[in-house]
């Protein structure tokens, strides 16, 4: 939008300069023209009447001399020669300007400019009340402004440890700037590759990326991580909620063991772990009802929505819109099968074991957020009444599913 509003605004200046200089440059040749053509017939015809006679060479003279001067005099051609037309071009010129400052101001590039120079100025103010916690929170705003500020100090000087970088990486991760964030904790972890807090921000930024290798690469930090240090709590803790949410419930019941052997019971943290290890625990249990879904995506629609998330998740035909059971995953092409039993209850009571009958949806977030939007194209299954033991259903999501 805004670029459409600049290249209208630029082809009307061009227009108006057209005008200007092009048409007056191009009118004036005629014009004179015209006007010695007149001259030379009415001076033609003074000739003719003195060789005739008919005026006196006195008369004739005063004649020739009296139309030279009219011509010499006439207002049209003053004009063109003297610049009479200058002070309309000069206006012209001026709305010209105007309407450039006002196109400048309506795209935003002033108001851009401002932002980075209050940026720039108050870093150091930013920074105190951020980092040494002087004076009021920073609002949002000022947030971004500090972020703003930081970058353009960290791309016009070396950034000694890196740490710059990953102050920046952290300040955009609490913003929910993910992809700016990822790109920050890169830069930073490039001048200290060994970093554990780093390699542990880079691990959590990527967990909540929906790229096809985001996991695989925060588990490669997390594994430098307790390279250097077997004990690392965040580091653990992450490696147990990748493994829990990939339904590796045996890896994950080992490394909350592990991180639950290594906390004192006064410790916080210490009930919550345990309330992880009992839901584990829970869904390591045979499931009473499974429905596989057996899900293909084709391969335009992945290419399309290359950040998408997807959903699968069991509803009950009647009763509560809550979901019994859902699976989140990343977009893929091709087919998977994907499995929701009754132990992948969202509240206590309400699962596959507490319906007679469920309707399999599945939905293309293209935000990644789980509640539902209006531009998320959705399929679902027929109804299906539920029984003990494995059920299947299929789907799949084609190019006219997610046209809108």
């Amino acid at each position: 939008m805004m670029m459409n509003q600049f290249l209208l605004a630029a082809a009307v200046m061009l227009v108006v300069l057209l005008v200007v200089f092009v048409w007056p440059l191009r009118a004036a040749p005629a014009t004179i023209a015209s006007r010695k053509e007149l001259f030379a017939e009415k001076l033609a015809l003074l000739v003719q009447a003195r060789d005739s006679g008919q005026l006196a060479e006195d008369d004739f003279a005063q004649a020739a001399a009296e139309l030279k001067q009219q011509f010499v005099t006439d207002p049209s051609l003053v004009s063109l020669r003297s610049g009479g037309m200058w002070p309309w071009r000069l206006s012209a010129i001026a709305a010209v300007l105007v309407l450039t400052a006002g196109v400048y101001l309506v795209t935003g590039q002033y108001r851009q400019l401002q932002q980075w120079d209050s940026a720039v100025v108050n870093l150091a103010s930013y920074g105190e009340r951020a980092l040494l916690g002087k004076g009021e929170p920073l609002t949002e705003a000022e947030i971004n402004e500090f972020a703003l500020g930081l970058r353009t100090k960290l791309l016009q000087q070396d950034d000694q440890g890196g740490m710059g970088w990953f102050l920046l990486g952290r300040i955009w991760f609490s913003q929910g700037h993910n992809s700016d964030a990822l790109d920050a904790f890169e830069q930073a972890l490039k001048l200290a590759p060994d970093n554990s807090n780093m390699l542990l921000s880079y691990a959590q930024a990527l967990l909540v990326n929906n790229a096809p290798d985001a996991a695989q690469k925060a588990a490669a930090s997390l594994g430098k991580v307790l390279t250097k240090d077997p004990t690392n709590t965040d580091a653990i803790s992450m490696l147990a909620l990748m493994a829990q949410e990939r339904g590796d419930y045996k890896e994950a019941k080992a490394a909350w063991e592990l991180l639950l052997g290594q906390i004192e019971p006064q410790d916080p943290r210490y009930s919550r772990i345990e309330q992880q290890l009992a839901e584990v625990q829970r869904l390591m249990t045979p499931a009473k009802r499974t429905i596989e879904v057996m899900l293909t995506i084709d391969a335009a629609v992945a290419a399309a929505n290359p950040q998408a998330t997807i959903f699968v998740f069991a509803k009950a035909v009647e009763g509560s819109g809550m979901p019994l059971a859902v699976h989140k995953m990343p977009i893929f092409s091709g087919s998977q099968t994907i499995a929701l039993t009754s132990q992948m209850q969202m509240q206590a009571g309400w699962g596959l074991d507490s319906v007679a009958q469920a309707q399999v949806q599945v939905r293309l977030s293209r935000s990644g957020a789980i509640a539902a939007d209006a531009n998320d194209p959705e399929i679902s299954s027929e109804p299906l009444t539920l029984k003990d033991g494995l059920q299947q259903v299929t789907l799949q999501f084609a190019a006219d599913k997610t046209a809108n």
